[in-house]
C-alpha cells in the first residue's frame, strides 16, 4: 500500500513538473494566421437572417455584388461556396461566399467601389422590392473576416450601455420609406503577437492577426459618373428612387490589445432585447416548474394525510387488516403495463438522448465546442447519436426481457425507427417548407442523402448488435 501511495505521489510530480514547462494552446483546433503588410484579405458572406423572421436567405440573391469571374471578368451567375463547410455548417445553413470586399493588411481605403447595381431589367425590379421587403423584417447581412463574423456596435440611449448586433443592417425605415445600407465603413482589429516565428526569421517584418472585425453602416446617394463613384455624406439612399445604386466601403485598421485567443470573448455581449428573451424564458420555465411541483405535491400530501389519519383512528385489528386507500395499489407494482413494448422502445431512445446530451455537454466543457469551429456543436451531436445507437437497442432490449417479452424482433424494430425516425420526419417536412421558400435553411440533396446513408449504413446496424 505504501509503494502505490509513494508511486502515486511520483507521477502526482512529474504531471505538475510538465505542466508548469509546457505551453498549452487552444483546442478547438483552429491554429491563428499571420498577415503580413499588404497581405489580401477577403470577407466572406454567410447568409441574410432576421430576428423577426426565422427565414434566412442567401446573401446573393438579391442586390448585392456578386464576385466577378476569373475567366470572363463579369459577375459568375451562380455564386458557390469558397471554402469546405463541414456536416454541422451544412445542416445550419451557412455560407462562405466570396465577396467583392477584398483589401490589404494595414492599408487603409477610402470610398473603395464594390460595384454599381443596376435596375435595368424587370428582374432587378423585382430584386428591388424584395429588398424593400428586407428592409421592413430587419434582416441583417452576416459577413465574416479570418472566421470573425462582423458586428454592429450600438449605443444604447436610454441605458447608455453598448452592445453589437451580429451582421450589420441591410436598411432601416424612416416615415415608411425604405433606405439601403450601401456603404460600409469597416473596421479591422489586429494585434501584434510576440515572439512571432516569421519575425524571427525576418527581423523587419511586419505580422498582426485579426482579432476583430467591425462595421459602421451608411446610406449613401452616390454620385455616379460612369464607374466612377463620389461618397457624399449625409444623403441617405431611397431604395424605390434610383435606377442605380453604387454598393462603397471604408477600410481602417486599429491596434489592439485583445489577444487571439481571447478574441471571441467581447461577442458574448449580446443586445438588451437577447438578454431580456433569454431570462424571460428561464424565469418562465423555473415558475411552471415550481407551479406544477408544488400541484403534485399538495395533491399527494392531502391524499396520503387522510389515509394516515382513517388509520390513525382505527382501533378494531379486523378493520386494520383491510386493505384501503392507496394501499391496494401495492400489486399493480408488479403488473406488466398496456403496451410495455413501447414502454422500452421509449426507455431506450430516452436513454440515448442523455447520452447525446451529457456527451454534448461534457466535450463543450473541455473546449472542443467552440463558436470558432463553425457547425461543430452539430457535427459532434451527430457523431455521439451515431455512435450510441447501441445503447438503445441494448437498452430497450434488455428491458424487454427483463419484463418477459417474447418479440424482440419487433423491439428491435421499434428502437432502430421511433427516434431517428420521429427526426427523420419532422426534418424533411421542414427542410421541403424551407426549399419552397428558397431559404438558405433548407438542406442539400446530397446531404440527406449521406444522412440516410448514415441511418440505415451504421446507426441501424449498431441499434440491431445492441439488442
Amino acid at each position: 500500500m505504501a509503494r502505490l501511495v509513494s508511486t502515486l505521489l511520483l507521477l502526482a510530480i512529474a504531471a505538475l513538473s510538465l505542466a508548469l514547462v509546457t505551453n498549452a494552446f487552444y483546442i478547438p483546433g483552429v491554429a491563428p494566421v499571420d498577415y503580413g503588410e499588404g497581405s489580401e484579405l477577403e470577407v466572406f458572406a454567410n447568409k441574410l437572417e432576421s430576428a423577426s423572421n426565422h427565414i434566412s436567405f442567401d446573401y446573393h440573391r438579391f442586390l448585392y455584388c456578386k464576385p466577378l469571374d476569373t475567366k470572363t471578368g463579369e459577375e459568375v451567375a451562380k455564386v458557390k461556396n469558397a471554402k469546405h463547410l463541414n456536416f454541422g455548417q451544412l445542416l445550419t445553413g451557412q455560407r462562405a461566399e466570396s465577396t467583392r470586399y477584398k483589401f490589404n493588411m494595414l492599408a487603409q481605403e477610402k470610398c473603395s467601389l464594390a460595384c454599381i447595381s443596376q435596375m435595368n431589367n424587370e428582374r432587378r425590379k423585382y430584386l428591388l422590392k424584395k429588398m424593400v421587403r428586407l428592409v421592413r423584417q430587419e434582416y441583417f447581412a452576416r459577413l465574416n473576416l479570418d472566421n470573425m463574423p462582423l458586428v454592429t456596435r450600438v449605443m444604447d440611449k436610454q441605458t447608455g450601455t453598448e452592445y453589437m448586433w451580429l451582421g450589420h443592417p441591410v436598411g432601416y425605415m424612416d416615415n415608411g420609406q425604405a433606405y439601403i445600407f450601401n456603404h460600409l465603413s469597416f473596421k479591422v482589429l489586429i494585434h501584434k503577437p510576440e515572439n512571432n516565428v516569421f519575425e524571427r526569421i525576418d527581423p523587419d517584418a511586419n505580422y498582426h492577426r485579426v482579432v476583430g472585425f467591425e462595421v459602421t453602416p451608411v446610406s449613401m446617394n452616390h454620385q455616379i459618373n460612369g464607374d466612377k463613384v463620389t461618397c457624399v455624406e449625409n444623403s441617405p439612399l431611397k431604395l424605390d428612387a434610383n435606377d442605380k445604386i453604387a454598393f462603397t466601403y471604408d477600410v481602417n485598421f486599429e491596434l489592439s490589445p485583445t489577444k487571439w485567443a481571447t478574441r471571441w470573448d467581447p461577442l458574448m455581449k449580446a443586445n438588451p432585447q437577447t438578454r431580456k428573451i433569454q431570462w424571460f424564458s428561464i424565469v418562465n420555465s423555473m415558475i411552471v416548474t415550481l407551479m406544477l411541483s408544488a400541484l403534485a405535491a399538495v395533491v399527494l400530501m392531502r391524499t396520503v394525510y387522510l389515509d394516515f389519519a382513517r388509520y390513525n383512528g382505527i382501533a378494531d385489528e379486523e378493520e386494520i387488516s383491510e386493505e384501503a386507500g392507496w394501499k391496494m395499489l401495492h400489486g399493480d407494482v408488479f403488473r406488466l403495463p398496456i403496451l410495455f413494448d413501447f414502454l422500452c422502445v421509449f426507455v431506450g431512445s430516452g436513454v440515448q438522448l442523455a447520452c447525446i446530451a451529457t456527451g454534448t455537454t461534457l466535450l463543450a466543457l473541455v473546449g472542443l465546442i467552440s463558436p470558432a469551429n463553425r457547425g461543430s456543436l452539430l457535427s459532434i451531436m451527430l457523431f455521439i447519436w451515431i455512435s450510441t445507437s447501441f445503447i438503445c437497442g441494448f437498452t430497450s432490449a434488455s428491458l424487454y426481457g427483463g419484463l418477459g417479452g417474447t418479440m424482440k424482433k419487433s423491439v428491435s424494430t421499434l428502437s432502430c425507427a421511433f427516434l431517428s425516425g420521429t427526426f427523420a420526419v419532422v426534418f424533411l417536412g421542414i427542410n421541403f417548407l424551407l426549399r419552397f421558400l428558397g431559404s438558405t435553411n433548407a438542406v442539400p440533396v446530397f446531404t440527406i442523402l449521406f444522412l440516410s446513408a448514415l441511418w440505415f449504413g451504421v446507426s441501424i446496424p449498431l441499434n440491431l448488435v445492441g439488442c
